[in-house]
């Protein structure tokens, strides 16, 4: 069809980037919380089942960064509730022992604010989900009469 032809100029820019919070979370030393989980034995049975539970009931849903150490992996959050959260969830679903430290960041003399970062360090206990536990008759009784 003559006469129907028309220039058409488009200008593209691409703004790489997302969103205001959470650009903030990669910039490096923003976490607020860590949670430090281990478990020292030869094999990894009951971390790699407590791995399935996490990922089935997005237990990971806020954390910001995973990172793989030699016996364990450590859960960064931007929130002080979010680990907590997590530490609760750990003990929900395995029999764990927890330990807390902080330490002081930044302090304001003006408006007497001080910033603080969390560790949670949890510690699988060293029994597997197949292993066989002995456990004195007297305990026993007293857990409910198991055999």
């Amino acid at each position: 069809m003559p006469g129907l032809c028309q220039i058409l100029y488009w200008y593209v820019a691409f703004a790489y980037g997302g969103c205001m919070g959470i650009n903030g979370a990669f910039i490096a030393n923003t976490w607020r919380a860590c949670v430090q989980v281990r478990q020292k034995v030869p094999h990894k049975r009951t971390f790699l089942y407590l791995e399935q539970l996490i990922l089935k009931h997005n237990a990971h849903k806020d954390t910001i960064n995973i990172r793989e150490v030699k016996d364990g992996l450590d859960f960064y959050y931007s929130q002080r509730n979010h680990a907590t959260k997590m530490v609760d969830f750990l003990g929900a679903v395995v029999p764990v022992t927890t330990k807390k430290s902080s330490e002081l960041i930044s302090t304001d003399i003006h408006t007497s604010t001080k910033s603080y970062k969390f560790t949670y360090s949890v510690e699988l206990v060293p029994i597997c989900k197949d292993d066989l536990v002995c456990i004195p008759i007297k305990m026993a009784r007293s857990l409910g009469n198991i055999s």
